[in-house]
């Protein structure tokens, strides 16, 4: 099933599969067109997340605090969110896909979304 965005969707993508992207700045501007709120999360200090948005000129909504994948995906599930949105995590492995059913989070392996979206990987 194809990963499909809108504004209602919140999307998180794990720290070590962004950094695997051939093109990062091309990826995270096309994920923040598409979807409502985009955070990295996983083993990542907050610095690192905020460098990145400054060098690709890209908003991160949500990210890591402290470091790991968990209590970034509890970061953004705030209290006000409409009750229609959607919490997607692109991760890698069965360590993320436990992660984002703890938290309430749908689940999409990083290599399907990177080979049907068409993103080089280094």
């Amino acid at each position: 099933m194809p990963l499909e965005l809108s504004e209602d969707v919140h999307l998180a993508l794990e720290w070590t599969c962004f950094q695997r992207l051939q093109n990062p700045g091309e990826v995270l501007h096309q994920l923040k067109s598409e979807a409502g709120e985009l955070g990295l999360v996983g083993e990542v200090e907050p610095h690192r997340v905020n460098d990145v948005g400054r060098r690709y000129d890209v908003h991160v909504d949500f990210y890591s605090v402290p470091p790991g994948v968990v209590s970034g995906l509890e970061r953004a599930n705030k209290d006000g969110h409409p009750e229609d949105t959607r919490y997607v995590f692109v991760g890698s492995g069965r360590r993320d896909e436990v992660a984002a059913e703890k938290t309430g989070w749908s689940f999409r392996e990083f290599d399907d979304v990177a080979a049907e979206r068409g993103w080089r990987l280094r």
